[in-house]
């Protein structure tokens, strides 16, 4: 989903959950933004392992790994934001 997107529909939702202010919005929008394309870079190295060898198969693990932890940052802040 693009930020765009997210900017058309996350607004007009947020304000039916009680509000956020305009900065609070453009965080959320950029923090599931963020979620987003981190998911799809690591689901592209997961995906294409298989073709991969040496080096760049042994460092697939750890870009998956370090993609989990900022994901679970992220989604932290986000949960923190809409609570």
């Amino acid at each position: 989903m693009s930020a765009a997107k997210l900017r058309l529909d996350l607004p007009g939702s947020l304000r039916r959950l009680g509000g956020m202010d305009e900065d609070e919005e453009e965080l959320l929008v950029r923090l599931c933004t963020s979620i987003g394309v981190i998911m799809e870079d690591a689901s592209f190295v997961a995906l294409t392992i298989r073709g991969t060898k040496g080096t760049e198969r042994k460092a697939a693990p750890g870009q998956i790994t370090a993609a989990a932890k900022k994901l679970a940052a992220l989604t932290c802040a986000v949960s923190a934001l809409t609570s």
